[in-house]
């Protein structure tokens, strides 16, 4: 139960970190529309980019260690479970 919850919890901040992304470049591009000489927004999408670019590579990774440790788990368990029939394998 509480692993479930740690994965829960990831896929919200992913989740929050992308709408205020989005949030983001669209005030940005209000912002640039009404101010066009202004810095401000270059800086708030570059920063915010960068949050969001490594919130979702950091997601990605701990997505694909974790689907490594399940399928080798699987693996354990079905090696385990043939060996436990008692039979060789061989059928006729």
């Amino acid at each position: 139960m509480k692993r479930k919850w740690l994965w829960e919890f990831s896929k919200k901040i992913v989740v929050a970190v992308a709408v205020a992304f989005f949030i983001s470049v669209v005030y940005a591009a209000i912002h640039a529309w009404v101010f066009p000489d202004s810095l401000a927004t270059d800086r708030l999408l570059d920063d915010m980019t960068d949050v969001f670019k490594a919130v979702v590579v950091t997601y990605g990774v701990k997505a694909g260690f974790e689907n490594v440790w399940k399928i080798a788990k699987d693996r354990r368990n079905e090696d385990f479970s043939d060996s436990d029939d008692g039979s060789s394998g061989d059928t006729l």
